[in-house]
């Protein structure tokens, strides 16, 4: 596949940002094709370059561009220390839904919410630019963001939910979209993406405790394919963005734009063909009863609200206070009773608490 890289704003008329040469290299998928590799890219014109990339069947592979100068500094794009690489993906799609965001998704069914009931900051608008937000859409004129023009609360959290998708007999199901996101180390504020509540997607965490420093910072738009099928039980998807943030530094957040959930049309779950994103698949066989290979491509599993053989119980994903995580029967002991002091006495409580000192941590924004 062709790969046109356009470097505009970096050549100037001085000597020392004349390009010298600029390379492609790529990471392999996670079916792991192409094999890892790099390619000098041919110039088109002074700020455009042409390499071939290799791709797999219906998966992703990972690429960046290295920029040497004529003075033999170097630039790599992306410039995203959390996420250096740009994705992409070859294969056929259906499409599940979509929205370019030029219509209110709110009144398509999107929802969004807090944890502390007060009013969300998402909100669908054109963008207007702010240190670390987008200055115009990706497409149309509208998106729908965290914050437009400004940073996402302190101590906060807030989300936004797609409406619920019913997937069929589809076993490789994708989230591609359109993503600027700002945010910090995962230690401290996290982004993420949900599939029916288990997360799918977060961002970087340097794990190096209170010195972890690598912020996710998208300087342009980027692509981003999120596979999402073996996450969730069942046919019916419910995709969610979150952001939790810390009492310190704050940026951008989510902004989102041409967004679709997708299907591999090769990949059909009852077809009796084990394709890479399913466990089993038993053709007719397939049932969503005791020991079978469900409906939905994937072995029976303590939480997927069937008993099976080898279970006393499930609970679903839910749970059940009655059956264990280990699908075991739990026995409830419900008394009753309450407390009482005796006559001329009294019963009381005592809560007490030191405050031993707070302060909040305090981040530089880096320089971008």
């Amino acid at each position: 596949m062709g790969v046109v890289i356009g470097i505009d704003g970096l050549v100037s008329r001085c000597n020392h940002d004349e390009i010298a040469s600029v390379a492609l290299g790529w990471l392999p998928g996670p079916r792991g094709a192409p094999t890892a590799g790099e390619a000098i890219a041919s110039p088109i014109d002074p700020s455009r370059f042409y390499a071939e990339l290799p791709v797999g069947a219906n998966d992703d592979v990972f690429y960046q561009s290295v920029v040497t100068f004529t003075d033999s500094t170097t630039l790599t794009l992306p410039q995203n220390r959390a996420d250096q690489f740009y994705q992409l993906y070859q294969g056929r799609t259906v499409p599940l839904y979509c929205t370019s965001f030029d219509t209110d998704p709110f009144k398509d069914g999107w929802t969004t919410g807090t944890a502390d009931d007060k009013p969300s900051p998402w909100s669908w608008a054109a963008p207007n630019g702010g240190a670390t937000n987008p200055h115009a859409a990706f497409t149309g004129t509208k998106v729908l963001a965290q914050e437009i023009g400004g940073d996402y609360p302190a101590s906060s959290y807030s989300y936004v939910q797609l409406p619920r998708i019913d997937v069929g007999q589809y076993s490789d199901v994708r989230l591609q979209y359109r993503r600027w996101l700002a945010v910090e180390d995962d230690h401290f504020d996290q982004a993420r993406i949900l599939a029916n509540n288990t997360p799918v997607w977060a961002n970087f965490n340097s794990n190096m405790g209170d010195a972890s420093a690598t912020e996710h910072i998208d300087l342009e738009w980027r692509f981003h394919d999120v596979p999402v099928s073996g996450h969730f039980l069942g046919h019916q998807l419910e995709l969610k963005f979150d952001l939790k943030s810390d009492e310190g530094l704050e940026f951008a957040g989510w902004t989102l734009d041409d967004l679709c959930v997708v299907a591999n049309p090769a990949s059909i779950c009852g077809d009796g063909v084990v394709s890479p994103t399913e466990e089993c698949d038993d053709g007719p066989g397939n049932g969503d009863v005791a020991d079978a290979c469900r409906t939905y491509c994937r072995r029976p599993l303590c939480g997927d609200g069937i008993v099976d053989s080898d279970e006393e119980c499930d609970g679903g994903p839910g749970g059940n206070p009655a059956c264990s995580p280990d699908c075991k029967t739990v026995n409830l002991d419900i008394t009753g009773g309450c407390c009482s002091g005796s006559a001329g006495g009294t019963s009381s409580g005592l809560l007490a608490g030191l405050v031993l000192g707070l302060g909040l941590r305090r981040r530089r924004r880096p320089e971008l």
